[in-house]
């Protein structure tokens, strides 16, 4: 299985991820553009996922990846071993794989 979570480095090529999100008891499918964050996306998509300070310092966004691969733009929260448990911040996180998916429950 590939590790969860990737260092990001400097992308030139903007594709779009197959997302499925799993928020509140219900899993939802939306597109996630790799310039885009987590967060961002799931705003635009009316889904109202947890957050509070978007710049990766509070952890209220802290979601499991559990197929795929996502990358954080800044993280002052999460431990190794988080990151080993594959959790990521959502107001950080971009795809690095096309197929995602991802719990907050």
């Amino acid at each position: 299985m590939e590790q969860a979570v990737a260092e990001l480095s400097e992308r030139t090529d903007v594709f779009s991820a197959e997302l499925e999100v799993a928020l509140g008891g219900s899993t939802y499918s939306i597109a996630w553009p790799s310039d885009r964050t987590l967060v961002a996306i799931m705003q635009e998509a009316d889904l109202n996922p947890p957050f509070s300070c978007l710049v990766g310092k509070c952890g209220a966004c802290v979601c499991t990846v559990v197929e795929g691969e996502a990358a954080m733009d800044h993280n002052e929260v999460l431990a190794e071993d988080d990151l080993a448990e594959n959790y990521i911040l959502g107001c950080q996180s971009r795809p690095v794989t096309r197929r995602i998916s991802i719990t907050f429950d």
